[in-house]
């Protein structure tokens, strides 16, 4: 199988593969719901989040920086080691802080807690995976397989633990989500095959290659807090909009999910032909979908929309141009992950989201918030462009044309001269991807 068609599988079989495995997950979220109850679920819901953060937060990056790294190459199990030592004393630290946390908040009891408690052996399961290194032998379907064990595993002990007497509480519930996280890593070292020393980690050394780590890992971390600021902000000045922000939130995270799948076979294979071309590719879809979505909204909107739901375009747009955004942004990073210059990405993304975060606190504290909406999509916009430029790309005459069809549509409203010239626009865009197959120029070399 040559490599696009390799890809291509991979990317099919990443995407449906993550759309079960948070099938599983919102499937033991909804059995948590109804063992415990809305009030009994808000305690045991927040335990759940905070082990999502544990694990999210102790990875250091990792899981991205072996995504380049190829296992068959000299000192491969040392790095792997230092890096399950660096890995293992951030989730030590994290837990006695995750504790210590919620005894301050005067948390430390009830169902929430029992599970906080059962839940701290899944922190350390959860450091047994080789997800990264068995994508980066190009081994796809069992990298994506060996990710989505823990939730499937975690419904059918939830579904045994509640038939047992005194296990049908917050204990069981946590218990059977450190089973589901023990089978797994069994997985894990069953598929890759890797030497029981592996699991053993290497104090010592490692500090060049933490350092690339935590760079991934501030950026990952300063994007979740970037996209976390803004319900925040909506809470307090467009309460009535928060439902509908959030709603759509959910479905633009179910759509970067499925994009971070192809994600991490592109950082594997950012610097052969393969990867740029896909790169390219998925850049262009997102670009012209983006622009056919943006006129689709406003004739849907014009022609079977009440006045209640067009008032609510102004708010809507903006947000949905963002995320959109966000998706051709993902590709470019994991473009120049693959190619480490992760460093060159430091300074652009925390110079932007610090940027969008202070625009978006002044419009909060001036009661605007359709421009702070606004105001956030042009920072996102602007990252993009200079991530765009930093990959050594940039738009063709096509590409120029599906930005401003979409930009027009977006910001100009739904009346017939702006709906008359976004469709106009998408002439050159169709003959361009059709003659070229892309609306990127590449200008430079793509392996810099």
């Amino acid at each position: 199988m040559i490599a696009a068609q390799r890809m291509r599988a991979g990317f099919v079989a990443g995407a449906v593969l993550y759309a079960l495995g948070q099938g599983c997950a919102l499937l033991f979220q909804w059995l948590l719901l109804r063992r415990f109850g809305l009030q009994g679920y808000g305690d045991v819901g927040l335990a759940h989040l905070g082990l999502v953060t544990v694990l999210f937060l102790a990875d250091l990056g990792y899981a991205s920086l072996f995504l380049r790294e190829d296992p068959a190459a000299p000192g491969w199990n040392a790095r792997w080691r230092q890096a399950l030592w660096h890995r293992l004393l951030a989730t030590l630290v994290l837990d006695l802080l995750w504790i210590a946390g919620v005894w301050w908040s005067g948390r430390g009891h009830g169902e929430g807690f029992r599970y906080l408690l059962a839940v701290l052996s899944a922190t350390v399961f959860g450091l047994v995976g080789y997800s990264a290194p068995l994508l980066a032998r190009g081994r796809m379907l069992a990298g994506f397989i060996v990710q989505q064990v823990a939730m499937p595993a975690t419904i059918l002990a939830w579904f045994v633990l509640q038939q047992l007497p005194g296990w049908n509480g917050g204990l069981g519930a946590g218990l059977a989500v450190s089973l589901g996280y023990l089978l797994q890593a069994l997985v894990n070292i069953a598929v890759f095959g890797a030497p029981l020393q592996l699991l053993w980690p290497r104090r010592g050394g490692g500090r060049r290659m933490l350092r690339p780590a935590l760079q991934l890992s501030l950026l990952s971390i300063a994007g979740t807090l970037h996209d976390r600021l803004t319900p925040l902000l909506l809470a307090s000045v467009a309460p009535a909009f928060l439902p509908v922000y959030l709603f759509l939130n959910y479905l633009l995270n179910g759509a970067s999910g499925v994009f971070n799948q192809f994600n991490r076979l592109l950082v594997a294979d950012a610097r052969g032909p393969a990867g740029e071309h896909w790169a390219g590719a998925l850049v262009s879809l997102v670009l012209g979908a983006a622009a056919v979505g943006a006129l689709a909204l406003l004739v849907v909107a014009a022609a079977w929309g009440s006045a209640e739901q067009r008032a609510w375009l102004p708010w809507v747009t903006p947000v949905l141009a963002a995320g959109a955004t966000t998706l051709l942004s993902s590709v470019l990073a994991a473009l120049l992950i693959g190619r480490h210059r992760e460093a060159t990405m430091v300074p652009l993304l925390l110079g932007g989201a610090l940027c969008s975060a202070l625009l978006q606190v002044a419009a909060a504290a001036a009661h605007a918030p359709q421009w702070m909406l606004w105001l956030r999509f042009l920072c996102v916009l602007a990252m993009a462009a200079a991530s765009l430029h930093l990959c050594g790309l940039r738009l063709n005459a096509g590409g120029y044309a599906a930005l401003l069809s979409a930009v027009l549509a977006v910001s100009l409203g739904g009346g017939p001269v702006t709906m008359t010239l976004a469709a106009l626009l998408l002439v050159p865009v169709a003959w361009t991807v059709w003659q070229r197959r892309s609306l990127l120029h590449t200008t430079l070399s793509a392996r810099a």
